[in-house]
């Protein structure tokens, strides 16, 4: 389940409160999970003299199976980005190329999730790119996960690489000399790169996740700080803001 919200942050770093979207959609028993989780957050917030008051967060909820009939339910991932951001604070799509769906996952009627990081240039194209997970959202036989999951993530890189971007030209990145900017890549048989549209908010929806990878190029702690799959709809997220979940 994927799930978004905001979050307040005291100047101390601690939460001040924090509100989920649509929460009539959510099981209660999840939105016990995330206030006992959010309860124990401490946020690293690194401006000098200013408080940053709200970020927004997309959370990566679990449900593991415990015995026939009971769950154990956790969140595994979350992600925070900068509530304040204008139009021309974002890094944004420009051109795109859609990727090709892999013969060999189609002919095994699977389907996945890639989360692409990407290393955005002031001319907007693209330095580096590279798949950081694969998510599989259709089962598929354990022999097969791996290689396939190859697949998934070079297609994904090969068309990410082409693409182009329109970069920040205001607000405080727009100095920066490059970007990092995730994209979720969406897999289903229906068509490469559309939302699947079996996925209502609040419902539950099967995962299985691969291993996140390391990227060599990635030189920012805080850009590694949040998790992949807690990457929210289909668009590219701006990372490296001043928020920095540290426990």
């Amino acid at each position: 389940m994927l799930l978004s919200g905001y979050v307040d942050i005291n100047p101390d770093g601690g939460v001040r409160e924090y509100a989920l979207d649509n929460p009539g959609k959510i099981p209660s028993v999840v939105q016990g999970v995330i206030k006992q989780a959010v309860q124990g957050w401490r946020f690293k917030v690194d401006v000098a003299g200013k408080v940053i008051a709200r970020a927004k967060m997309s959370l990566r909820v679990v449900a593991k199976p415990v015995d026939k009939t009971e769950f154990s339910i956790s969140v595994e991932g979350v992600q925070f980005t900068d509530d304040s951001a204008a139009p021309g604070e974002e890094v944004t799509e420009h051109s795109t190329i859609r990727p090709s769906y892999p013969k060999d996952a189609i002919d095994e009627r699977t389907a996945a999730t890639v989360y692409v990081l990407v290393q955005v240039g002031r001319d907007g194209h693209v330095l580096n790119a590279g798949a950081e997970q694969v998510n599989f959202t259709l089962d598929c036989p354990p022999s097969s996960r791996h290689g396939l999951e190859n697949q998934f993530a070079h297609a994904s890189e090969l068309a990410i690489r082409k693409w182009t971007f329109d970069v920040p030209t205001r607000g405080p990145q727009a100095a920066a000399p490059y970007w990092y900017a995730r994209i979720p890549v969406t897999y289903s048989l229906t068509g490469a790169g559309t939302p699947r549209s079996s996925e209502e908010y609040g419902a539950w929806h099967p995962y299985i996740p691969g291993p996140r990878r390391s990227l060599p190029w990635v030189n920012d702690r805080g850009v590694m700080a949040s998790a992949p799959d807690a990457t929210p709809g289909d668009q590219p997220v701006l990372l490296g803001g001043p928020l920095q979940l540290v426990n």
